[in-house]
């Protein structure tokens, strides 16, 4: 499949953007992007609007091959990041035989083992979106990444299961066949970063990555190579923005300026004043740094404490040796890392995209991106000869097993 383009769009609350390569000599070269261009009907993963929405990530797709100076072809197939709370995750366990009369696993024995997890998976009213293998055990040995060629009479596997409702996918799928571009895979926006930004030693010695964008605070954890926890939370920049309007009394449009300006001034006099204009025909007012940065402050440090809520039950953030990795807009935020670490008491960093080729600055210092370019590697991965290829329209398990059927070199490429 080397050489052939792929397309992904991340469609967010308050941005859509829009990444297309094609892989080379092990990589990924860029060849367009898109600016972020506003998103219309759509709220914290949720349409609200279809039409809207499917003219947003029109504009978006078109500005992207623009950039190229091409123009994206009729049923062109996107790979389209998501996140929301109508995603849920599960981790089954599934049991096989070893059919082999010499008791050596074969390749077919992995493969059934992991359709046994996938058919003991609550699926009611919800397709699955992705399923990770987070470890094997044969007979009595635990803890085996690669079972293939060992001994055994049974083989187990532990399986990570992201699901999402089926009625918001099909819905998506209708946003998507307005604008005659085609859905070739939904990838949940916290998996899709972490294949972007995460390195092999992050993800074995435990790394919590956060997705923070305007609608959702979208979570994946990764401990000894498995995905143990993702999660996205209907909290996001939208609450920081809203308290900036209740607080200062201003648009909602000042609001969002002052929001992507304030890393400009975070660091300048406190005590200095930015003239905002007031609603309708109320008088302009004179607010100060500091009361601008107390707000957002405040409300990112209750976003990250009601995540640690949720999360530590799960997996104690401060106990992951490789701490916090942001992307997302809102890790654009000057000084968000230090509430991160204050907060999860672990370090923490803003992610950046790693083995990409083509890219220019201003995609890789820009968070924004990272979710796009992560389901070009994913997407990748999956149309690769080792995982068959997917079909918006593939029903049951079929393409996940064919996906599956050499599942070791999805772990080993990571």
């Amino acid at each position: 499949m080397e050489g052939k383009r792929l397309v992904s769009v991340d469609l967010g609350s308050s941005k859509v953007v829009s990444v297309f390569g094609i892989p080379e000599n092990g990589g990924i070269k860029i060849e367009g992007y898109s600016p972020k261009i506003e998103s219309k009907g759509i709220d914290s993963g949720i349409i609200q609007n279809i039409e809207k929405v499917s003219n947003s990530l029109k504009e978006s797709v078109e500005e992207a091959f623009r950039l190229k100076g091409d123009v994206p072809k009729k049923k062109t197939p996107l790979l389209l990041t998501i996140s929301g709370n109508y995603i849920e995750s599960e981790i089954v366990k599934g049991f096989v035989p070893v059919k082999d009369a010499d008791g050596e696993i074969q390749e077919n024995d992995r493969i059934r083992v992991i359709e046994t997890a996938m058919q003991r998976a609550n699926i009611s009213e919800k397709s699955i979106i992705y399923v990770h293998p987070n470890e094997y055990t044969v007979d009595d040995q635990k803890g085996i990444k690669e079972p293939v060629g060992m001994i055994g009479t049974k083989l187990e596997v532990e399986a990570f299961i992201l699901k999402a409702r089926k009625n918001i996918l099909n819905t998506l799928r209708k946003v998507v066949t307005k604008t005659n571009f085609e859905i070739e895979n939904f990838i949940f926006s916290p998996i899709a970063s972490s294949y972007a930004v995460l390195e092999e030693e992050e993800t074995n010695q435990g790394v919590a990555l956060f997705d923070i964008g305007m609608g959702t605070i979208d979570v994946a954890i990764w401990n000894k190579g498995a995905l143990i926890y993702a999660d996205s939370f209907a909290w996001g920049g939208k609450l920081i923005l809203n308290d900036l309007i209740r607080g200062l009394r201003i648009t909602s449009k000042k609001a969002k300026e002052l929001l992507e300006s304030y890393s400009e001034f975070l660091y300048e006099n406190e005590n200095k004043e930015i003239e905002v204009e007031g609603i309708g025909e109320r008088p302009s007012k004179k607010i100060k740094i500091s009361v601008i940065k107390e707000i957002i402050f405040a409300r990112v440090e209750e976003m990250f404490e009601r995540v640690k809520w949720y999360v530590d039950k799960i997996m104690e953030i401060e106990k992951l040796p490789a701490g916090v990795v942001l992307v997302g807009g809102i890790a654009r935020l000057k000084g968000i890392t230090e509430i991160a670490e204050q907060i999860f008491n672990a370090p923490c960093i803003v992610g950046k995209p790693k083995n990409f080729k083509g890219l220019s600055t201003d995609i890789i210092l820009d968070p924004s991106y990272t979710s796009a370019l992560g389901a070009l590697r994913v997407g990748h991965m999956l149309r690769s000869e080792s995982y068959g290829t997917f079909s918006s329209k593939t029903k049951g398990t079929s393409f996940f097993i064919s996906m599956l059927r050499k599942i070791k070199n999805f772990i080993e490429n990571f």
